[in-house]
């Protein structure tokens, strides 16, 4: 299994910039934000806590797993990692 990354914090620090790109991975969720993902896709597999001030949800689409990675302060969005078979 290979896994491609998206990061929404690019070198300026405006996650904005990035916003469209990465909200075209699911169609119909704008703007992106942990609420418009959990009212599109359902509550997720799995919803994990992590040690540097992270959430990540956990979603199987299709065929692929999905890892949303949030901002456990403010809920911005991070990072998204999909599975992709090699």
């Amino acid at each position: 299994m290979k896994f491609i990354q998206f990061n929404f914090r690019n070198p300026t620090g405006d996650a904005t910039a990035v916003y469209r790109r990465i909200g075209e991975l699911i169609t119909g969720v704008d703007p992106f934000t942990r609420e418009t993902v959990l009212d599109h896709l359902g509550e997720p597999e799995g919803t994990t806590p992590t040690r540097q001030n992270t959430i990540f949800d956990t979603y199987r689409i299709g065929r692929q797993r999905v890892l949303f990675y949030w901002d456990a302060d403010d809920i911005s969005p991070q990072t998204i990692v999909v599975g992709r078979k090699a």
